[in-house]
């Protein structure tokens, strides 16, 4: 009960940051063209990532997977996102020349303004191969476009692993060690911002531990155990995670299973949906975290406190 009680500060964290789901975003009105713009400038922006060069080499790299949205969208509806980049180009200060022009020839000033010109470019030319390109067997989503690239109300399935530098401290004495975890977590995403979810996640380390002399120990192996709640803010190409959850360790040394707390924050990004594997969806990605985990000695003696800095990679996987 007394874990339980020092868990409910960070599970109501965990709560709070479902308000940054409310953010507003500016969208078409019409559900479909909503959601092939977002799949769109998610194409945009990861191939900006790399370097954007010669418009028409880049369109023609995004072309496939962009067909494979606007191809599932009803031909009125694709339609009706055309006047809006319009004016969201307008709104913006467009044409992007007399923009950048205009902005002491900066495309940094500009940046927002281009990705909705390329945006554009990509929306046009798909249009253009869809008279004649779009697999028969691919029919427009009814009542509404879903998107392919998003994953909005969605169930899905998140598992990943990677490596962590854990600090030590108890009793006054500061350490370091280094291990790694694999989780595999449940949940189901809420709109466009927000996702939930569960599951389990489990742990390793290896350290020699200083003695009160100073001196060093042999090789002690400890394992961790841990059921999380993680609240997930998606933006376009990323998101970002807040956690809490209740945790055990064993260490070889006791033999004991110690009770303990955990928070964490983590920042992770997402490329574009792969066509391979799962039909719903597989997006690879990769996660930075930080965490903080407090351990509760059975016997009273003092807290085992660690924060645990690492990387690892991660799967998502839509239903």
């Amino acid at each position: 009960m007394l874990c339980m009680a020092r868990l409910a500060p960070a599970f109501a964290a965990v709560c709070t940051i479902t308000a940054l789901a409310a953010c507003a975003r500016t969208l078409p009105p019409d559900a479909s063209s909503a959601n092939l713009y977002r799949d769109l400038r998610r194409l945009v922006t990861i191939a900006e990532t790399t370097g954007w060069r010669v418009d028409r080499d880049e369109v023609h790299k995004i072309m496939p997977r962009a067909m494979m949205s606007l191809c599932r969208v009803a031909p009125a509806e694709r339609e009706r996102l055309g006047p809006w980049l319009e004016q969201r180009i307008s709104q913006l200060g467009g044409p992007p020349e007399k923009a950048w022009r205009a902005r002491g020839k900066r495309l940094a000033k500009i940046s927002d303004l281009l990705v909705e010109h390329r945006i554009r470019l990509v929306y046009k030319q798909a249009l253009l191969d869809a008279k004649q390109d779009c697999p028969f067997y691919i029919e427009p989503q009814r009542p509404y476009f879903r998107g392919r690239q998003i994953a909005d109300n969605r169930f899905l399935f998140s598992f990943g692993a990677g490596g962590k530098a854990i600090g030590i401290n108890q009793a006054g004495r500061n350490d370091i060690s280094f291990g790694g975890a694999a989780r595999a977590l449940f949940g189901r995403s809420f709109g466009t911002r927000l996702t939930l979810m569960t599951g389990f996640e489990f742990g390793g380390s290896a350290a020699f531990p200083r003695n009160p002399d100073g001196g060093r120990s042999s090789l002690i192996i400890a394992f961790d155990s841990m059921v999380p709640l993680v609240s997930r803010i998606r933006l376009t190409n990323a998101y970002v995670e807040l956690e809490a959850g209740y945790l055990f360790r064993f260490t070889e040394d006791d033999g004991t299973l110690q009770p303990g707390m955990h928070v964490g924050l983590a920042f992770g990004a997402r490329v574009s949906r792969q066509p391979w594997l799962f039909p719903g969806g597989f997006f690879p990605g990769a996660v930075f975290g930080v965490a903080f985990e407090r351990i509760f000695m059975r016997d009273g003696g003092d807290a085992l406190n660690m924060i645990k800095i690492g990387f690892r990679a991660a799967f998502d996987i839509h239903f």
